[in-house]
């Protein structure tokens, strides 16, 4: 369910440079590289362009002054999904314009990474990318984060929970301009609470904590990042409405947190069911990406299965039933040829190897987009093609195409489209895109919000933005259409 940004308002004066970016929240690029774990919501495969929940964005880029030969940006960073740290390129020689942009690597719908990514490297004398820049992002239930180009978290929204990571429960209506953590590789965002993973493969939270979700040992919530690690050896990060799940480096999954409805796949649920700390064991191992939604959890196979546990209310499962909760990962695909895999409020969505889009689960807005507000309990067969991302959010759902348009379906309210409710709802991808030259896309569980991150680096969100103040005030704002809200400021 990834927005550190140099705004793309020109009237500041900002030059951001359009990169080479290979990012998505789940695509079908399948370049080599190392790889690199992105944030929360959507899962892709390895080497995948992607973008998502997690965004991404391309390395910055080197200076040069003339005369002298400047050094390309490490290439590659991580969306929601996949992100890999590409190989550095090499600026242009003797009076060309400053630095070159390394080619970035695949991103994804936040939550969920895989291996592999872009290899970087520009070619010579390409503009620099401001040191602002985000390269991810994720969005929750009433909070936003991106992850900036140099490993900086920085949120804003809701904060009533601390869930913003500055120390206080005051809400922001635009991003800090500081970070709150650096030395960040990939995060996630929950309804009310924040998850990174550094560098070094440690996973630290902040924010509520009624069930457990900061996996701490505690229920006591955190208005800051912790100093020190609940889980290492992780190379992705995905996180749910009151819980989180982590991806390992040996492709193995842990969840935390909430469990009603089996969602943490250790094989119980109900009351009492929660677990406070990460599970000694995998609960599915032979993982490259991971996705966690409302009250379901999906996992991406190495051999490309899509296989989902938790709440079998809506059939977001896809097992054929809306029956009862499924508590541990099942043993067959949902799907297979699967390249991308995101959980919405209810529904979730499958990219194919194919491009097209798949999707089955809560469908009382028409978000499964096949037509009908009937749920549905198996995948649909495609509704939407040359797709390489897709993010879910609560009543909408949002498809980034590989050409880098968005197109959104589902609740009229929450598309980007700038129409009302009085239109009825959307139920099946429009032919028209809402946004294009984006890389990335992201929402989550539980929100009613939407966000894109452009190939320089900036965002632009739409939706419903709710600002509650400690469950004391709430303040709704409205954005129709795609804006330039100045989500990360300038840079300090």
């Amino acid at each position: 369910m990834v927005v550190a940004a140099v705004g793309l308002n020109l009237a500041r004066g900002f030059l951001v440079a359009l990169l080479a970016v290979a990012l998505a929240v789940g695509g079908c690029h399948h370049d080599p590289g190392a790889g690199s774990p992105g944030g929360s919501g959507g899962a892709q495969t390895a080497g995948s362009a992607g973008a998502g929940h997690g965004g991404g964005a391309a390395g910055a880029a080197g200076g040069a002054a003339a005369g002298a030969t400047g050094t390309g940006g490490s290439g590659g960073s991580l969306s929601a999904s996949t992100g890999g740290a590409g190989a550095s390129g090499t600026g242009g020689v003797g009076g060309s314009p400053p630095g070159s942009a390394g080619a970035g690597g695949s991103g994804g719908h936040g939550g969920s990474v895989s291996a592999g990514g872009s290899a970087g490297g520009g070619a010579g004398g390409g503009p620099a990318q401001m040191p602002c820049a985000a390269k991810a992002l994720a969005v929750g239930g009433s909070h936003a984060c991106a992850l900036t180009v140099a490993g900086g978290v920085r949120c804003w929204g809701s904060n009533g929970n601390g869930q913003l990571g500055d120390g206080t429960r005051t809400n922001r209506t635009e991003p800090p301009l500081f970070d709150v953590l650096t030395g960040v590789q990939a995060i996630a965002v929950g309804n009310d609470h924040t998850c990174a993973v550094t560098v070094t493969g440690g996973v630290r939270c902040w924010g509520a904590n009624s069930n457990g979700q900061l996996g701490d040992g505690t229920k006591t919530e955190r208005w800051s990042p912790p100093t020190t690690d609940v889980l290492t050896g992780v190379k992705a990060i995905a996180a749910g409405d009151r819980y989180t799940c982590a991806l390992t480096t040996a492709g193995g999954v842990r969840c935390w947190g909430f469990n009603l409805n089996g969602q943490l796949g250790v094989g119980t649920d109900g009351v009492g069911a929660d677990l406070s700390s990460p599970p000694a064991t995998d609960a599915i191992a032979d993982i490259q990406a991971i996705s966690a939604g409302g009250a379901t959890t999906c996992a991406l196979t190495n051999a490309g299965g899509a296989r989902c546990w938790g709440s079998g209310t809506f059939g977001s499962v896809g097992l054929g039933t809306g029956g009862p909760q499924q508590t541990t990962p099942p043993a067959s695909d949902v799907l297979t040829d699967v390249t991308f895999i995101a959980s919405g409020n209810g529904q979730v969505c499958a990219v194919m190897k194919t491009g097209g889009l798949r999707c089955w689960g809560e469908n009382d807005y028409g978000q499964v987009g096949d037509g009908t507000t009937t749920d549905r309990y198996v995948p649909s067969d495609d509704i939407l093609s040359n797709v390489r991302a897709v993010a879910g959010g609560s009543g909408h759902t949002c498809a980034l195409t590989s050409t880098g348009g968005v197109r959104c379906w589902g609740d009229p309210d929450l598309l980007g489209d700038g129409n009302a409710s009085s239109e009825g709802e959307v139920l099946s991808p429009p032919a028209t895109d809402v946004l294009t030259g984006i890389t990335a896309i992201a929402s989550g569980n539980r929100t009613s919000q939407t966000c894109a991150l452009t190939a320089a680096g900036g965002v632009r969100c739409w939706g419903q933005i709710d600002y509650a103040n400690s469950g004391t005030v709430t303040v709704f704002v409205d954005r129709p259409t795609p804006e330039y809200p100045e989500l990360m400021g300038t840079c300090p």
